[in-house]
């Protein structure tokens, strides 16, 4: 069970996507928003899809999208013909290699592998009486995938934080000790080291691939 007053980052070590044009939100684990290929010169609009609530779209191999709306997530091919849904997952994705899903459900209470079929394994899942909820899913460097969540405290705004290490069966490898408001911002930097801020504490932190700290810096009195 997870602590009552514990907000987790949980990082499973896997593969390096391959030919991935849009993996995650905000395209790379530096969250730079940038896509390394170059637009069309005479833009035009290939086909429209229209459904009330999608959420960030990522981007497949051969053009398929991915795209969750309240009630599941859909692939949609380049002609813009939904191919699966998958009922009650898709809160957040990111696509690791031959079109592999990661997915947090609508509930935000489980972590799904979601394969090209459309098939959803569960990996992780929190128990319904914990106020623990999943954020955010991002691709590492070095093939790491990681799960941004958060534990909802009554009357207070934050807890501490951990970095859990999974592997891709869902071993746990390492925890980080869960001491402060970290958490808060999460990204990774270009060695593949998570680089993690408190919004309260005035904290940046660098932890290794081991779970280790590199540095941190605290913000001045």
């Amino acid at each position: 069970m997870w602590n009552a007053v514990t907000t987790s980052l949980l990082l499973l070590l896997l593969g390096q996507p391959a030919n991935v044009p849009w993996p995650m939100y905000r395209h790379d684990s530096q969250k730079t928003g940038l896509s390394p290929n170059t637009g069309p010169g005479n833009p035009r609009v290939a086909w429209k899809l229209e459904k009330a609530d999608f959420s960030f779209p990522v981007a497949g191999r051969d053009n398929a999208i991915f795209a969750a709306t309240s009630s599941g997530l859909n692939k949609i091919n380049s002609e813009g013909i939904v191919v699966w849904t998958l009922k009650d997952i898709g809160f957040a994705v990111a696509l690791a290699h031959n079109d592999v899903a990661y997915a947090i459900s609508n509930d935000r209470r489980g972590f799904y592998l979601v394969d090209s079929a459309g098939n959803g394994i569960l990996v992780k899942e929190t128990e319904a009486t914990d106020r623990y909820y999943m954020e955010e899913i991002g691709l590492g460097g070095n093939g790491e995938i990681y799960l941004v969540s958060w534990v909802w405290i009554s009357g207070v705004s934050y807890g501490d934080y951990i970095i859990h290490s999974f592997d891709e069966s869902g071993r746990e490898a390492w925890a980080y000790p869960a001491e402060r408001d970290l958490g808060y911002g999460v990204t990774l930097d270009l060695s593949g080291n998570i680089l993690a801020t408190s919004f309260w504490d005035g904290i940046v932190m660098s932890i290794g691939h081991d779970g280790t700290t590199n540095w941190d810096f605290s913000r001045p009195e």
